[in-house]
């Protein structure tokens, strides 16, 4: 039998969800079959660190899943080579790229790393690293880049097309990543647009699997199962879901022998995680952290948030969904509210609530449309938001500040710095066109339902406003 060695998937983005997710199951794959699929994993940002010590374990690492009940230990042995932007340079990155017998590219670079502008869902041409990119396409320093030129030479040296797999919490996200990566193209050399239109496929995916950061404690817990400190160790819940379009380049690992869903669109699936998962998620992160939790699994087990997370789920965001075939969306929301109260995992409030600007579109504001073109449920949703639009302000309700970690944390603290009231923050946040479209920035109903839930959070602290509004809804009122 054949097994294969050499690393014929590769990975762009060495963070703990790859490692807990996409590793795992190809983890499992390998151990249940003949075959021996290994990943070069790549870091176009500041992962050297991790991917030294990886090397120094020969890229063998621990995963720790916690269920409500118990944990299961595994060690994760599909990495067999990495490179680093500033250890091995673009040179050697896009050399390993153009390898023949690279079948699948995948990616978790995180939302800002497309350079998507939000309002529009295309690439942002004018941010400077694009440009940067563009007027130096040999020497690429993004994502974006690096896949063009790396494309570009794969098809003048005549080694073919391979898939390109986005694994983030993008809607559309293949459909948005080959739209980048072809606008981008036309910029640096239009035939090789045309190229990657007819060669390359861009399967769409839904990931899910809760992967809190890891830290020092996460490694004290992985050493007392396994006897060994493994700085490279992740931890998880022990639930996982990947579900992948059926549309490759070339070969590609059986993951669906292991769980993993092949199908024809992705899109009601994706929509159900985004919007129910990630949009409660970021609910929990934003008002959670203002009122003093830590943790998700600490503000889910306030009956004030979890009603109103159940409620959010299945009142507002369920309404804009096309459910697929055989979901039970009460049993969903149950299954996710338990997932949110698992105590081992302990994942931050904070980290979640990260780089808001990206994700508030795709997990809270597309519903917020939907329900008012429909005049539906959407009261919960504007409290997502004015819950956001406080958070970026960078000072919790016990007046304790914190930093903001946000591509454009420095455009917020001027509007809170410049910008007297209340309400004019609001109308200020609400007007940054990257962030929210016209049919949301121009509607006075909303901005004045926003301003409302803003003040109340101000005056009367997150958990009274909460509850007064789930009050209020459950009345009918």
């Amino acid at each position: 039998m054949v097994r294969q060695r050499e690393a014929t998937l590769i990975h762009i983005g060495c963070g703990a969800f790859f490692r807990a997710h996409q590793a795992k199951f190809t983890s499992e794959l390998n151990l249940k079959s003949d075959t021996d699929w290994k990943y070069c994993v790549i870091s176009m940002r500041n992962g050297s660190e991790l991917l030294s010590r990886l090397k120094r374990q020969s890229y063998r690492y621990h995963l720790l899943e916690h269920s409500n009940v118990g944990k299961n230990l595994s060690l994760i042995d599909v990495i067999n080579e990495c490179l680093s932007l500033v250890e091995d340079g673009i040179d050697a990155i896009v050399k390993r790229l153009c390898v023949e017998s690279v079948a699948v590219v995948s990616l978790t670079i995180s939302e800002k790393a497309y350079y998507i502008d939000p309002s529009s869902g295309q690439l942002d041409s004018t941010h400077s690293d694009i440009v940067h990119d563009i007027a130096n396409p040999a020497k690429p320093k993004t994502v974006i880049g690096l896949l063009v030129r790396s494309l570009q030479l794969r098809r003048d040296t005549g080694v073919g097309a391979f898939t390109v797999m986005s694994c983030d919490n993008l809607s559309n996200n293949g459909k948005v990543l080959k739209a980048a990566i072809t606008k981008y193209a036309l910029l640096v050399d239009p035939s090789l647009a045309d190229w990657i239109e007819s060669e390359v496929r861009f399967p769409c995916t839904m990931v899910d699997r809760i992967v809190p950061a890891p830290n020092e404690t996460t490694f004290e817990d992985i050493r007392q199962y396994s006897g060994v400190y493994d700085p490279c160790s992740v931890s998880s819940e022990s639930f996982k879901q990947w579900v992948i379009e059926e549309s490759f380049s070339k070969d590609r690992p059986q993951w669906e022998s292991v769980g993993a869903q092949l199908v024809k669109d992705v899109k009601p699936y994706e929509e159900l995680k985004l919007r129910l998962l990630n949009g409660s998620h970021s609910f929990l992160a934003y008002l959670g952290y203002l009122a003093g939790y830590e943790t998700v699994d600490a503000a889910i087990t306030n009956p004030v948030f979890r009603s109103a997370v159940k409620k959010l789920m299945l009142e507002e965001q369920a309404e804009t969904l096309f459910v697929p075939d055989h979901v039970d969306l009460n049993a969903y929301a149950d299954e996710l509210v338990e997932r949110f109260a698992n105590p081992n995992l302990k994942h931050k409030t904070y980290q979640i609530a990260m780089d808001g600007s990206q994700k508030l579109a795709p997990r809270i504001l597309t519903s917020l449309a939907i329900q008012l073109q429909r005049k539906g449920n959407y009261e919960l949703l504007c409290l997502a938001v004015a819950g956001w639009m406080l958070f970026v302000g960078g000072v919790d309700e016990d007046g304790l500040k914190y930093t903001v970690q946000d591509p454009m944390s420095e455009k917020f603290a001027m509007i809170y710095k410049d910008t007297k009231t209340d309400d004019d923050i609001v109308r200020e946040l609400l007007s940054i066109s990257t962030i929210f479209p016209a049919d949301l920035s121009n509607n006075e109903l909303l901005l004045n339902v926003i301003c409302g839930m803003y003040r109340a959070l101000k005056q009367d602290g997150v958990v009274k406003t909460i509850h007064s509004i789930v009050k209020k809804s459950s009345m009918g009122g």
